[in-house]
């Protein structure tokens, strides 16, 4: 296979394509631009919370300050590489590595570890350990690999290394997404850094992705090579993840869960943070009971608001619903809420028989989306309210030929 065949000029536009606002090597970090393994390996578990057909750019922009904090601990804390270039290699992985996801524990399992030319296959001799002799190895070309591991069935997980870039592929649904933390433009090709974004780019086919990653990439070197990792997710507990961590590092220790905050301590006696991302993907719901305390007591904010108080103690207010214009048939501005103050002494104008007023809230009315809003915003407000409820109309139907349908309750003589 040359490099290039069955590759259009200009990549495939892709079926969805989302951005981040920055890229790894916009972060505030020393080891900006470097990140991108752990990126990678971060987006797969991050996967495992959300589905990526949900993703928007604020997930992005999190998965990109989580990966670059999982980056800290690989390096500094599990010490699993001391290269020079603050790097994560695809292969200095350990087989099994571990993730601390808010009250969730996860394993990663490494399947497979494959290598190849980015385009075409090559066979190198390798020594067999079982009998010593030297035996052809092939090394599959990218256009091969991928197609063969994404036509599987189910999900499927992969770390793709190209030269040093790594990205993250993953499957769900027959649907093949890319995460890739380097800086790209609106169609995914590589631009200048603050220039370019973050991305996530969806793939209806093996086919689209290949042309896309062959076609991004192969302008590095006629010779690029790859590293493909397959990896596997399973659901663990608290002391498994310690025991693979201390195997990793001896002197990694988990000693406390605190809220949202997992606290190890090393050799060293130090208390380091580890970063929990359970809290930026779970669900509304359970994110509001994860972050928020709820107490008994009414919130008051009238003393800080900086209002007169004869515009606080008094003061009533009028929480109804908008009626229908009654010169329109529309019913927009209706569905929600209205607050309004009471009115206070008015007076004529001598001047041009205008009304006038010294009170500056009488005209003024906001409106909310329910009635609970409306009532609590009143109570921080410290104003006084009445509420109207709704009085809904049944609109009976009418049609203009009914007055000639020929039925006695309805039919007009005119003899």
């Amino acid at each position: 296979m040359k490099c290039g065949a069955n590759v259009q000029n200009q990549a495939p536009f892709p079926h969805r394509l989302v951005r981040a606002t920055t890229d790894q090597g916009l972060l505030d970090s020393e080891y900006a631009g470097t990140q991108c393994t752990s990126m990678a390996a971060t987006a797969l578990m991050l996967s495992r919370l959300k589905e990526l057909n949900r993703w928007i750019s604020r997930d992005l922009n999190d998965w990109l300050i989580l990966g670059d904090k999982y980056h800290c601990i690989l390096r500094e804390k599990l010490v699993v590489s001391v290269a020079s270039d603050l790097r994560v290699g695809a292969d200095e992985l350990p087989d099994i590595l571990p993730f601390l996801v808010g009250n969730k524990c996860f394993l990663a399992h490494k399947e497979s570890e494959v290598s190849g030319n980015l385009c075409g296959a090559f066979f190198k001799d390798l020594e067999d350990a079982t009998s010593s002799t030297f035996k052809p190895m092939e090394f599959p070309a990218l256009g091969d690999y991928l197609p063969r591991v994404l036509s599987e069935d189910g999900p499927t997980s992969i770390i793709l290394t190209i030269m040093g870039y790594s990205v993250a592929l993953k499957k769900e649904n027959k649907v093949i997404y890319l995460l890739d933390s380097h800086s790209r433009d609106d169609r995914g090709q590589p631009a200048p850094s603050g220039e370019g974004a973050a991305v996530l780019i969806e793939f209806q086919s093996v086919e689209e992705v290949t042309n896309y990653i062959i076609d991004t990439y192969k302008c590095l070197t006629d010779g690029a090579q790859y590293t493909a990792v397959r990896f596997s997710f399973d659901e663990s507990d608290l002391a498994t993840i310690q025991t693979v961590a201390g195997a990793i590092n001896e002197n990694f220790n988990i000693e406390t869960i605190t809220g949202l905050i997992i606290t190890c301590t090393t050799s060293s006696g130090d208390k380091v943070p580890v970063p929990v991302i359970y809290d930026a993907y779970a669900d509304q719901e359970d994110k509001d009971k994860q972050i928020m305390i709820w107490v008994d007591e009414k919130s008051d904010i009238s003393t800080i608001t900086g209002v007169p108080v004869e515009h606080i103690k008094g003061r009533r207010v009028r929480i109804f619903a908008p009626s229908k214009n009654a010169m329109q048939s529309g019913t927009h501005g209706t569905k929600g809420w209205r607050m309004q103050f009471d009115t206070r002494e008015r007076w004529e104008n001598p001047l041009m028989g205008w009304t006038s007023t010294a009170d500056p809230l009488s005209n003024a009315t906001v409106d909310f989306h329910t009635k609970e809003a409306a009532m609590s915003f009143c109570e921080k407000n410290g104003w006084e309210y009445s509420v109207e409820e709704r009085k809904d109309i049944a609109l009976k139907p009418k049609s203009y030929g009914a007055n000639f349908s020929w039925d006695k309750r309805t039919r007009t003589s005119t003899k």
